[in-house]
Formats: C-alpha cells, structure tokens, sequence
C-alpha cells in the first residue's frame, strides 16, 4: 500500500517482500501499556528534509553544503530500515510499528491501537547533526516530525525491559533513543518543545493528497 495511492500519469513497479515471525512472537502496535517508555531507532526527519530539497529551490535547508543535501536525498531515495533491531523488538517490546508517514502521525496510530496516548520530549528525538542548526524555528523542526519516509523503528519498552533492550539494541549495530513515554487516557500524541506543547499544523504524509516527490 502507498504507491498507489495517487497518480496523474505512469507506470507503478511494485514488490512484495514477504517473511515469517516466530508463532506467537509477532510484536504488534496494540500491546503498549500506560508507563512503556517510547523509543525510535536511527534519526528522524533526514529523508523529509532530502524530499524538501529535491522538491524546492527554497527550503530550509538550501544553505547546507553539497555532500550534506546529497546525503539527505539519499536519505529519502535509499532508505535503511532497521532489520536487525527485529529480533530486539520480539524479545524486549510490547509495541512496535515502522514510522512511514511520520513521527507523530504514526505515533498516534500505535497509542490508539493501544488504547492509550502519550508524551514526547522534542529535544529527545534524534535529528541529523547537519540539521540541528537549521532546525531551530518551531515549524521546521514539526516538519521533521511529521514528513515520513523514515523507514525507523518506534517501540514501546516496558520500565523492566529498557536496559536489556537498549544493550541488545547496541550489540546489534543499532541506535536508540528514548523520546517519551505511554501515559493513561486516549488522544493525540502531545509533543512538548521546551515544555510546551508544539502547535503542529499536519500530523503526518496524508495520502492521497497527490504530491509527487522526485
């Protein structure tokens, strides 16, 4: 699903990769728990911000150097989804789901599948190095929160599981960072920046909206 969700012209070449999950080892998006703390893998934000270069003579990020955009549209054309964090998620998650369509937008899919919601720190998502300087204005950093195309990993670990997931994460060659955690009650997502919560005009890629990107 995704690919064709919208088009004016052209032709789609889809692939269908399928596998196999241990019998009764999948980790789905309804088993987080009030108190699981949230984590993601990699960085967030890099192949929107790829996409906003390749689709703007003006963006944000137009005054970065050559081999840093470059590396931010391979971001968004070639990304690297976290495979190796999967036996992780089986041994130490309640709750997992790749983020596709974005940060918050998709963490608003896996707390309603749930049944609860949550709170994340901003300053605790991992951004690109290279971003952080540009990514200062409010706005900006949202559109890193709710671009998609990340292909990470949000996870929710229970309070008992955090050292022994993060350690496993680590010998398996994969970052993770803790960004908030499941609280009680239902709801959006509330993303606090400094503190106060981000007034975030869109929540995630919607589709079907028609854009196209290079």
């Amino acid at each position: 699903g995704g690919d064709t969700i919208a088009t004016s012209a052209g032709s789609f070449f889809c692939v269908t990769a399928i596998g196999t999950v241990p019998s009764g080892k999948m980790v789905m998006r309804s088993g987080g728990q009030p108190g699981d703390a949230l984590y993601v893998s990699g960085v967030i934000g890099s192949a929107s911000a790829g996409l906003a270069i390749l689709s703007a003579a003006s963006s944000p990020w137009s005054g970065l150097a050559d081999g840093v955009k470059a590396r931010l549209v391979d971001r968004y054309r070639l990304p690297e989804p976290a495979m190796a964090l999967a036996p992780v998620l089986r041994a130490h998650a309640s709750a997992a789901m790749d983020i596709s369509d974005g940060l918050v937008g998709d963490c608003d899919k896996l707390t309603a599948a749930s049944r609860c919601s949550a709170v994340i720190n901003a300053r605790a998502v991992p951004i690109d190095p290279d971003l952080i300087q540009e990514a200062v204005e409010p706005d900006v950093l949202a559109g890193l929160f709710t671009g998609g195309d990340d292909y990470q990993i949000l996870a929710a670990i229970p309070t008992s599981q955090e050292t022994p997931f993060c350690e496993a994460a680590a010998a398996a060659g994969v970052a993770v960072s803790k960004i908030g955690r499941l609280v009680a009650g239902t709801g959006p997502v509330t993303i606090l920046l400094d503190g106060e919560a981000m007034d975030l005009p869109a929540r995630s890629y919607v589709h079907g909206r028609g854009e196209e990107g290079p």
